[in-house]
């Protein structure tokens, strides 16, 4: 037979509440803290505190008590009476006595329940940082055409509660913000390209006076380098979208290729043992080069051969540029000219070349000059081809004043904004490769075939095509002719790309070439894509460092 006695034994009581963590009371214990949760986020919840106590002690005056990691109390609540079935509980909103929300700092916290004759038995309680997410702006990419950009950042620090998840709460919190260079190949301020003279600036970081974070508006924020490496952001404890986040702006380098790792630290009170840190995922800068296309009617060299696809091929990931193609425009036919270097504004129509080619009176050998100049050897010889090669410049000067000017008014009479690419027929029947022979080749000075002119740093015949052009780049546009073979409309085109990069972003120029005296945005015996004859089809390595930033 088996006594009430051995049940109740039999049944493991004690074992289970031993198993579920409980303290065992003595005989003489009167209140016994029963359970607390282990982590507790403190203004999005309430730290819920069971009690129990023996038989007997209802109405007997309890309160619970908080104390730091450091034994000292920082919560006292009003004393309460117990209530008749033996168990009751406490709940705590997270607020000291003094009615702020208890920190991270003076984590774990001890909670205990006193009564008239002395305390249960404490149980800890931690106020612990979960989670801090890191976020930038546009990351993994940071697109810098403007060497000044920032980029909003921001840490979000999430605490630990009571059912294991992790939520923002208004926990005061300080955010320490660092940076990091993965590979440890950044581009110094020395290697990179100046941009500004006075006072200097660099698209490359390094050195004092170099701000790599800027506060954000409405944060609380300070920086013991001057902003240069690291800064303090104290985290938004308002009630909104914004709570548990500290803001703060990045200020990268300007060089294409540089990369970064934001880190976003939480410190103990002696402000250096690591509480917790997140580190957000690698930021890579970038820069952009964007074109809205306009296309002459019967044109279409930007929609088939500029096509972002294609381009692609040229402007690679090694190079970190970005080619974006946006709207396509027809130019009205009116606008739709042979020849843009021929416009004229005064009647909206392309010149009469025939006409505009002939020489004027102030440009015309006289008979005599004609005579001498082909006539022997000595002073009149020279006298007269030295007047003939003034009136040879003089016409060819007429020629180029008109064919920049019609340019530049042709495209705003078009209506063409700056940063464009556009698909016309021809630049001028001296200037494109590809024109028609009746047009390029002239014969006003055919009586002296011993007469030469200097165009672009070339010596040529005056009656010859002056410039094998396949596009330019002018006035912040960028133009692509016509041409028959695709593998050269595709390589014109983001030859001129490659120049208009100048004027969408700051870079170094390409280099002197000895051909093109004075033409410094071509590669220097580079026989990349970027040399003025187009002898490769892909940018040379070093034209890629230009491209990226840094210094020829």
């Amino acid at each position: 037979m088996t006594g009430r006695f051995e049940r109740r034994r039999a049944t493991g009581r004690v074992g289970r509440r031993r198993a579920r963590g409980r303290v065992v009371v003595a005989a003489n214990d009167v209140v016994t803290l029963l359970q607390a949760p282990e982590y507790f986020a403190p203004g999005t919840e309430n730290c819920r505190v069971r009690y129990g106590f023996r038989r007997g002690r209802a109405g007997t005056r309890v309160s619970m008590v908080i104390k730091d990691k450091d034994n000292r109390e920082v919560y006292r609540n009003n004393l309460l009476g117990l209530a008749a079935d033996r168990s009751d509980v406490f709940n705590w909103d997270g607020k000291d006595n003094s009615g702020h929300y208890v920190t991270h700092l003076k984590s774990p916290y001890t909670v205990s329940i006193e009564f008239d004759s002395g305390f249960s038995m404490g149980r800890q309680v931690k106020v612990e940082i979960g989670v801090i997410a890191l976020w930038t702006r546009d990351a993994p990419k940071l697109y810098m055409n403007v060497p000044d950009s920032h980029f909003d950042s921001a840490a979000t620090v999430m605490f630990r509660n009571s059912t294991g998840g992790h939520v923002v709460t208004p926990v005061p919190v300080d955010v320490e913000f660092s940076f990091s260079d993965p590979g440890n190949n950044n581009a110094t301020q020395g290697a990179s390209f100046q941009y500004q003279n006075a006072p200097a600036k660099y698209l490359g970081k390094g050195g004092s006076n170099l701000p790599m974070w800027q506060a954000y508006s409405g944060y609380q924020t300070q920086s013991a380098d001057s902003f240069q490496t690291k800064c303090v952001v104290k985290v938004d404890t308002s009630a909104g979208r914004t709570r548990g986040k500290a803001y703060v702006k990045f200020k990268p380098a300007a060089v294409g290729g540089d990369n970064y790792k934001l880190k976003a630290t939480v410190f103990a009170d002696d402000g250096s043992t690591v509480l917790k840190a997140g580190e957000g995922s690698e930021l890579v800068v970038w820069r952009d080069v964007s074109f809205n296309a306009y296309q002459m009617v019967g044109q279409a060299h930007i929609t088939t051969h500029g096509t972002v696809a294609k381009m692609r091929t040229y402007y690679t990931d090694d190079t970190f540029v970005r080619y974006r193609l946006g709207s396509v425009t027809a130019i009205s036919a009116t606008f739709s000219v042979d020849y843009i270097g021929l416009w004229n504004r005064a009647t909206q129509r392309q010149r009469n070349w025939t006409q505009w080619q002939r020489k004027t009176a102030a440009e015309t050998p006289t008979a005599n000059e004609i005579r001498d100049a082909n006539g022997p050897a000595g002073a009149a010889r020279n006298a007269a081809r030295t007047a003939i090669q003034a009136k040879a410049d003089a016409w060819m000067n007429r020629i180029i004043n008109d064919y920049d000017l019609a340019l530049a008014r042709w495209a705003v009479d078009a209506g063409i904004p700056i940063n464009s690419i556009l698909a016309i027929g021809y630049e001028h029947p001296k200037y494109s490769s590809e024109a028609p022979d009746a047009d390029s080749l002239t014969s006003e000075w055919s009586q002296f075939p011993w007469l030469q002119i200097t165009v672009e740093d070339e010596t040529i015949h005056p009656d010859d095509r002056w410039v094998l052009g396949m596009g330019v780049s002018i006035g912040n546009r960028a133009y692509i002719t016509r041409l028959a073979n695709r593998l050269d409309m595709e390589t014109t085109i983001a030859h001129e790309i490659g120049h208009e990069t100048k004027n969408q972003f700051k870079r170094d120029s390409f280099g002197n070439d000895p051909t093109t005296a004075g033409d410094d945005d071509h590669t220097q015996n580079g026989r990349g894509l970027m040399d003025p004859w187009g002898r490769r089809n892909r940018f040379t390595a070093n034209e890629k460092r230009i491209l990226r930033g840094f210094r020829r």
